[in-house]
């Protein structure tokens, strides 16, 4: 089942988990630069609108993320 984003953000390395991405569905991805990598990070949860209010990360579009990134967010997609 195919899912809509809401919004991708990007807290430009604070953290490991570096870029969110929000789903209509209720899930949020978080990612590392390389997110399939052994070292990367690639964790879902839900998430609650006070996430996305307080996500100090800056707004970026899919087409600027990584490429790794963009396939981590496809597959959670489509899986």
């Amino acid at each position: 089942m195919a899912d809509r984003v809401i919004k991708i953000t990007d807290n430009q390395g604070k953290t490991i988990d570096r870029y969110t991405t929000y789903f209509a569905s209720g899930y949020m991805l978080m990612m590392s630069e390389n997110p399939k990598s052994p070292q990367g990070v690639c964790m879902s949860d839900s998430w609650k609108q006070d996430y996305i209010d307080n996500d100090e990360g800056k707004e970026v579009e899919f087409d600027n993320l990584p490429e790794r990134v963009q396939d981590a967010i496809t597959d959670f997609i489509f899986e």
